[in-house]
């Protein structure tokens, strides 16, 4: 029924003529607009399941003629008094009247907010003249039009003392002229997720804007989603307007990265922490050191080496044991990024077997003698990871990261 061929579905009645045509045939029917077939089933077939959702897929879908078919010749479920609801949702005025008109359609709240959210004005006019006492505009909040876009419908609710509150800025969706129209003629304002949002969304325009007419800056959140969604442009101009701001939040976020080739590795790196070949941690900490201990990265995960190598905090080849426990066991507040490189769980070539050097400062421990994996728990304030040797279930190395709200001071 879904491309409404009426001589095929002749044909398929003429030669199945016992055969049934299931309800969800029929609404299908409707939901597409097919009046002919619709008709000629009415007409020509006696064992045509009617009375399913037809009715609702034809309010929904704009289909008038359809529905005024349906009401005058089937009989709709007892259920279905508040299909003008349906027809608010897509602002079909036309269908909206002549249900309260025929079938004395009443609306409900949901049905009200639904046309405001959508921006449908002239349906929302229409609603608050037919049932004043039912619909009261001075109820309705008008955040949800406003992060749609819809300022005329924002403008025209202002007019009637409705409400809203901070979230009508907040997700701008790029639309700066509601946002200036807000600032201008409200006073809920907004708060950081304003900015966040639009850098997780790429809207610089608005941004900036932002940036040049309102207080209230942006969370570590903008430059995180930002850079997560590849908006270059957007995280240098953050870096460059609001990072002193975003680095003083003192908070106990945890951010660590992973990704192949280590940083730190006593496979090919000396007791200073330099790499002494060029093709394994010497491009890595070229390319990515300054990066993470400028952006207080806590843990740094690592493969490539098939071996298991935890590290101190460390930056520029030094270990920085402020917050290191005498036990090695626990790391509070580390002022530099903690490297391990978790690479034993197996694979064709085995585990490496290199030599343990004299132990550098910047180093833990490693273990290349047995196969392990490493397992992380994360709570609202720490990272635990424990690696485990997987022939005997032994526990080989485990350690946490503790964040107690002091934040983490760049190491330089």
């Amino acid at each position: 029924m879904t491309w409404g061929h009426v001589e095929v579905v002749k044909w398929l009645i003429r030669r199945f003529p016992s055969g049934q045509v299931r309800s969800n045939a029929v609404a299908q029917a409707a939901k597409n607009g097919h009046l002919q077939v619709l008709q000629w089933l009415f007409n020509h077939h006696d064992h045509v399941f009617w009375g399913g959702d037809e009715m609702y897929f034809a309010v929904g879908n704009n289909r008038l003629q359809v529905a005024k078919f349906l009401h005058e010749y089937t009989t709709p479920p007892s259920d279905d008094r508040f299909l003008i609801d349906e027809a608010a949702r897509h602002g079909d005025l036309d269908m909206m009247q002549w249900l309260h008109t025929e079938r004395g359609d009443r609306l409900t709240y949901e049905g009200v907010t639904r046309a405001v959210d959508c921006g449908f004005l002239e349906a929302v006019k229409w609603m608050k003249d037919t049932f004043p006492r039912d619909v009261r505009i001075n109820e309705i909040k008008m955040d949800n039009a406003a992060a749609n876009g819809h300022l005329d419908m924002v403008k025209w609710l202002h007019t009637q003392q409705a409400w809203c509150t901070k979230q009508a800025m907040n997700p701008a969706n790029g639309h700066l002229n509601m946002v200036q129209w807000l600032h201008e003629n409200r006073t809920e304002g907004c708060t950081q997720y304003a900015v966040d949002t639009a850098a997780k969304k790429g809207y610089l325009y608005v941004m900036k804007w932002l940036y040049a007419n309102r207080h209230e800056g942006c969370s570590r959140d903008a430059m995180d989603s930002a850079a997560a969604g590849g908006r270059l442009e957007i995280v240098q101009w953050l870096h460059a307007h609001y990072a002193v701001e975003v680095m003083k939040e003192k908070d106990n976020t945890m951010i660590f990265c992973i990704y192949h080739t280590p940083m730190y590795t006593i496979r090919s790196c000396d007791m200073d922490g330099k790499p002494n070949n060029d093709f394994e941690a010497l491009n890595v900490q070229q390319a990515f050191e300054n990066l993470f201990t400028k952006y207080k990265v806590d843990l740094v995960l690592q493969g490539h080496v098939h071996a298991y190598e935890r590290q101190y905090p460390t930056a520029n080849g030094s270990a920085v044991m402020d917050g290191v426990s005498k036990d090695d066991a626990t790391y509070t507040n580390p002022k530099a990024p903690v490297y391990v490189i978790s690479g034993s769980a197996g694979g064709p070539e085995g585990l490496y077997k290199y030599k343990h050097p004299e132990s550098p400062k910047w180093h833990v421990l490693m273990n290349n003698k047995n196969y392990a994996i490493t397992k992380m728990a994360v709570t609202p304030t720490s990272i635990t990871l424990t690696t485990i040797e997987t022939a005997t279930g032994t526990v080989c190395d485990k350690f946490s990261i503790v964040k107690d709200n002091q934040g983490f001071s760049q190491v330089r």
